[in-house]
């Protein structure tokens, strides 16, 4: 079996977390995260990718490994580059399985943009924006954060009190934020929703995103660097307002290694997929990009390209 590594997972040993149909997730005693999904691209900087089945992996026993029967996970030598050791990861379950350095590739996470996709990316961005959020609109699930876009708050018949109360919640939120550059309204949204990854934790990480985005630019395009490390000040200050008043043994372990891995620029494949959709600002290629984002959880992509789009909107008033 081959496999894709995120360039993020450190050495450890991972038991199991938590357990779906097409990913699983790992956590070890210090609260480092390590996820198994099924396709490349999933790829991310603390996803293991298992692909297309090989006679090339060396077997404990003869059943292979799949997400269903891997309990734990051990990394070896994540960081060893010397030609005469081995990178090792041990898949345990019911069987085990060792994995040689030959079969596993590297992911490379980091945020990259062609210049010329750069060039009046004001502009640029301003109108894939808007093609994205025509593009959600179209395809989003009902019980997602796309509410969040419409001018208006408009309730389904079928809509439950909480839902309602959600609603109104998260947009008096972001009105807060827009309106009122009032940064610290994030924390309204932090932990709230349904699920393993709340609605609102994927907002918040969409929001980074769109931050890491903008001093992308500003470094390699402008080089900007006043404006650089005032981004960088404004994600600690997120990271302080959507941490406080939890204690760290309670907080989500999911959110918080994705949310330290968007901090240091490091992205999955879909988000590096929308990220160049944006910049060549193509509608079709824009479209592709929603549809990479509905195979993230039941609403998780969503939630986070609506985070994204709010992220934008807030930079661009923050320049006016």
């Amino acid at each position: 079996m081959k496999f894709i590594c995120g360039d993020e997972i450190q050495q450890g040993s991972y038991p199991i977390h938590s357990r779906f149909k097409r990913a699983a997730n790992y956590l070890s005693a210090d609260g480092k995260l390590l996820s198994i999904v099924l396709n490349e691209k999933a790829a991310g900087p603390l996803n293991l990718v298992l692909l297309k089945k090989s006679s090339s992996y060396t077997p404990l026993h003869t059943k292979a490994p799949s997400i269903e029967n891997i309990d734990s996970v051990v990394v070896y030598d994540r960081s060893c580059n010397s030609p005469y050791r081995l990178q090792l990861l041990l898949l345990q379950g019911k069987a085990s399985w060792y994995i040689l350095k030959t079969e596993v590739s590297t992911y490379q996470s980091e945020i990259a943009l062609p210049a010329q996709q750069t060039y009046r990316w004001q502009e640029r961005l301003h109108d894939s924006c808007t093609k994205l959020k025509a593009a959600i609109l179209t395809q989003a699930p009902g019980d997602s954060l796309s509410f969040l876009l419409n001018t208006k708050i408009t309730s389904s018949a079928n809509a439950s009190t909480f839902e309602m109360h959600l609603q109104r919640h998260l947009s008096e939120a972001k009105e807060r934020i827009l309106e009122r550059a009032d940064i610290t309204a994030l924390a309204a949204f932090r932990g709230v929703g349904i699920g393993l990854t709340p609605a609102g934790d994927d907002f918040i990480l969409g929001f980074i995103l769109a931050i890491k985005i903008f001093q992308y630019i500003y470094l390699h395009r402008h080089k900007q660097l006043a404006a650089y490390f005032e981004l960088g000040k404004l994600c600690e200050e997120i990271d302080h307002i959507v941490s406080k008043n939890r204690q760290e043994e309670t907080d989500d372990p999911l959110f918080r290694n994705h949310f330290h891995a968007l901090k240091a620029g490091k992205i999955g494949y879909q988000s590096k997929q929308l990220i160049a959709s944006l910049f060549t600002a193509d509608a079709e290629e824009i479209q592709k990009s929603v549809t990479l984002l509905l195979q993230i959880g039941h609403s998780s992509g969503i939630d986070f390209g609506v985070g994204l789009l709010y992220g934008v909107e807030f930079l661009n008033k923050r320049r006016e």
